[in-house]
Order: structure tokens, then sequence, then C-alpha cells
């Protein structure tokens, strides 16, 4: 893990490790030499090459055992999201999920391109394409809501909006039961 990288991200803890990835250039450069590299190669002056300049990165998946202390690269598929019950991953274009006992599951029913997942409390958020979904962890469904939805926090049976004035750009909450917002 040592060399010139541009961050780690935590997914979260999945079986006593932490599950995080890193993401490093090809070549282990200062992002200056990269950059005065790029130039080169591509005939640009310094400000052609910053402006156009975006860079190659290698993201590597890794564990830190709690127990041990130690850091190993990650023995479970590539991360999309973890929750206290499920180790959520992609298979080809299938959402896929390690249960605590270690089965693999189908999230079945999905339409669309997988944008963003967000395990809130029993619950996961599944953001594809346009449409938004809510699956149900400790009773494994999936419920397809009416629209596209930026959904902050969710408690028992309601789930808290955040509704965006696209006028002022300015954020107001609201609270509706789940089955309100179901298709």
């Amino acid at each position: 893990l040592s060399g010139y990288n541009i961050g780690a991200w935590v997914y979260g803890l999945w079986d006593n490790k932490m599950i995080f990835s890193t993401a490093r250039p090809p070549e282990n450069l200062p992002y200056m030499e990269r950059m005065a590299k790029y130039a080169e190669e591509n005939n640009l002056t310094e400000d052609e090459a910053f402006a156009t300049y975006d860079g190659d990165f290698v993201f590597e998946y890794y564990q830190f055992d709690i127990d041990t202390g130690e850091i190993s690269e990650c023995e479970y598929p590539e991360p999309q999201a973890i929750s206290p019950r499920c180790y959520y991953y992609l298979n080809g274009d299938k959402l896929m999920y390690l249960d605590s006992e270690g089965e693999e599951h189908e999230i079945e029913g999905l339409e669309g391109e997988l944008r963003n997942i967000t395990p809130l409390n029993d619950y996961t958020v599944i953001d594809v394409e346009d449409t938004t979904y809510l699956f149900n962890e400790p009773e494994q469904e999936l419920t397809k809501l009416d629209g596209s939805y930026y959904i902050d926090g969710i408690y028992e049976d309601n789930v808290i909006l955040d509704i965006i004035d696209n006028d002022t750009g300015t954020s107001s909450y609201e609270k509706k039961p789940i089955s309100e917002l179901e298709a």
C-alpha cells in the first residue's frame, strides 16, 4: 500500500474485516512527474496538459483483519456496498449479495444499470438509472418505487426524503410511508 495513490475508500465491516479499496496510477510516480510525462508524450504545453490530463488509475481491494491487524488482498468479490447483513457486489450485470452465512443470492427484478447503492438500517436503497428500489434485507424483498428519490434515512416503514427545489437549490425534508412511494 505504499507509493503514490489518490486515497482509500472504506466500504464497511464484513466477517470482522474492514473492506476497503485504493486507487493508484499504473506507474508509481508523483502527480507532477506523470503530468510532465503526459505533456511530453503528447507534445503539449503545461497548461494544455493540465486541461486535458485525467490520469489512469488501478483500483485494488483489500481487507484489514481486525483480530490480527494484518492487511491482505480482499478475499471477497469487488464490493458495491456492505451492511451488517449483506455484502453487495456485481456478477456481470447482476446485483448479488452474500448473507451473514456466506451464501450467495441474486437480487432479481432490477431493470437498468446500477448507479448507486446505499444501506440504511434494515433496507438498502438501490438506484438504477431513473428508478429507485428498496431492498428489505430481513425479508429479502425488493420494492420498486414510483420514481427516483434522494432518500436520506429510513426508520421503521418510513423514509426521509430530501426534496431539492430546482429553482433555489435548497433542500427540505419530508417523511413518508414506504407504501406511498411503491410503484
